[in-house]
């Protein structure tokens, strides 16, 4: 996470700090265990992209999803497939990043 100032009091906002400048041990250990868990499930975001993203050219394509879901033997038809790669698209530009991954990712999850 970098420390931008906007999403330090972001985070003060969402952790309900009360006085922020005054930072309690309790608040502090709250503000580690976010960070803490926000680097790691970044961590596992990327390498969850990493095995859908099997050409190494930054993107999820229909082809690629397609493998994936012949390897775990999943009964999708083309237009499931389509449908998925449609709704992990989420900026709409035809094409699925590790960006658009991520943030679908984060809804669900």
């Amino acid at each position: 996470m970098e420390a931008t100032p906007r999403k330090i009091k972001k985070l003060i906002d969402k952790l309900a700090i009360k006085n922020p400048d005054e930072i309690s041990r309790e608040d502090y250990e709250k503000i580690m265990l976010h960070v803490i868990n926000d680097i790691d499930s970044d961590d596992q975001m990327e390498q969850s992209f990493k095995l859908f993203n099997t050409d190494g050219s930054g993107t999820i394509s229909i082809g690629e999803l397609k493998r994936i879901a012949s390897t775990l033997e999943l009964d999708l038809t083309n237009e499931e497939i389509q449908e998925m790669i449609y709704v992990a698209d989420t900026d709409k530009d035809g094409i699925v990043t590790k960006e658009d991954f991520i943030d679908t990712a984060r809804k669900i999850f």
